[in-house]
């Protein structure tokens, strides 16, 4: 009997630390993350999945929309193949960053 009590403890406090955890994760998404990225760290972000033409092309569309980053994001979001990468510049272009 005991033991059952045990495992029913433990399980029960496994589920809380678990439920917390993803609180703390949308809490994390809703944090603003305009402020965190600026069309440069969009730049370094996307260098990596980027060829030189699509870079090359990154950067003119930066020069002629003053460096917005939503633009920027949203003009490299189509060829970044990284899924953690794809998650930010989303929430750069829904947040519509300057």
């Amino acid at each position: 009997m005991s033991s059952f009590l045990m495992i029913v403890i433990l399980s029960l406090t496994l589920s809380a630390c678990s439920i917390r955890e993803d609180q703390a994760e949308v809490v994390n998404l809703n944090h603003d993350i305009c402020p965190d990225y600026d069309w440069g760290k969009v730049e370094q972000l996307v260098s990596p999945h980027l060829d030189n033409f699509l870079m090359t092309a990154l950067v003119m569309q930066g020069q002629s929309a003053n460096y917005h980053t939503a633009e920027a994001a949203s003009q490299a979001i189509a060829d970044v193949k990284d899924e953690q990468v794809r998650a930010i510049l989303a929430r750069i272009i829904a947040s519509d960053c300057d």
